[in-house]
């Protein structure tokens, strides 16, 4: 004869604690901040996209999550975003052309 399914409880709780770790908490919203940030990147023109991949870029680093990073751009912009990393982040790109490769 089956068994009929029961539920038991076991400690009955507070329905909505506010007692959890705060640090874990805002550890888990960055890790899925992070996962998602490259759905933000995927943009109309002029929405920040390059702008979002700097301080993207420059977090990974200063986190120690980052040794090497390649930006692949349309040849038309290559130069204006790797400008772009370097005033406004600080950030040294060298081009890697047809020719070197």
């Amino acid at each position: 004869m089956a068994r009929k399914p029961s539920f038991e409880v076991v400690e009955a709780g507070r329905a909505y604690a506010f007692d959890a770790d705060g640090g874990l908490l805002r550890l888990a919203s960055e890790a899925y901040r992070i996962r998602l940030a490259h759905l933000l990147l995927a943009d109309d023109p002029g929405a920040g996209k390059t702008i979002t991949a700097g301080l993207l870029i420059k977090e990974l680093l200063i986190r120690g999550d980052l040794e090497r990073c390649l930006i692949v751009a349309p040849g038309g912009l290559v130069e204006q975003w790797q400008e772009e990393m370097a005033e406004k982040f600080s950030l040294g790109f060298d081009i890697l052309s047809r020719d070197q490769i």
